[in-house]
């Protein structure tokens, strides 16, 4: 079973998918915002989500409580038919859906990042009761406006390691 980690010294999330397992899709890569390398990963065939992974500075996070939305159990597939493949090379997310950038980056393009310590909790992105939200697999809630926009990424984390203690 794979595990989502977060480690607070090299500042990243990590999936812990094995080399084979991606090796049977081909991979387009999405960044959130301007900065960000947290890299969202999705079946160019189907457009499907697969998972995130990459450098989450979540020292620039606000630390606050996040509660869960409620939910439904799915998949989130975006349409990415016009992209054209490219492998190894990351695209802006919001370049290519704009109508998410509200919702999700400041003023200066940088992601909207919060943290829950206590619960493990990293949120992207702005979050109301109004949302609607699906859950894929164990550590993502993704939550889309009444226009099917991300508004937000809810994310779940497994396992901390905190500075210096590997």
């Amino acid at each position: 079973m794979e595990h989502l980690t977060y480690d607070f010294n090299t500042h990243s999330l990590n999936f812990g998918i094995s080399q084979n397992k991606n090796e049977k899709y081909q991979l387009l890569t999405f960044t959130i915002g301007s900065i960000s390398t947290t890299q969202l990963e999705f079946d160019y065939e189907t457009g499907e989500f697969l998972y995130m992974w990459g450098y989450t500075p979540l020292f620039k996070s606000i630390r606050t409580s996040i509660s869960l939305p409620n939910f439904i159990e799915g998949k989130f597939i975006a349409e990415i038919s016009a992209i054209p493949y490219s492998r190894g090379n990351a695209f802006n997310y919001l370049n290519y859906f704009p109508n998410s950038e509200g919702y999700m980056v400041d003023k200066n393009g940088l992601p909207l990042l919060y943290y829950d310590e206590a619960s493990k909790v990293i949120l992207i992105g702005t979050m109301d009761s109004n949302d609607k939200a699906i859950k894929v697999g164990s550590n993502f809630i993704f939550g889309f406006d009444d226009n099917k926009n991300l508004k937000y990424i809810l994310i779940l984390i497994d396992i901390i390691f905190q500075e210096n203690n590997i």
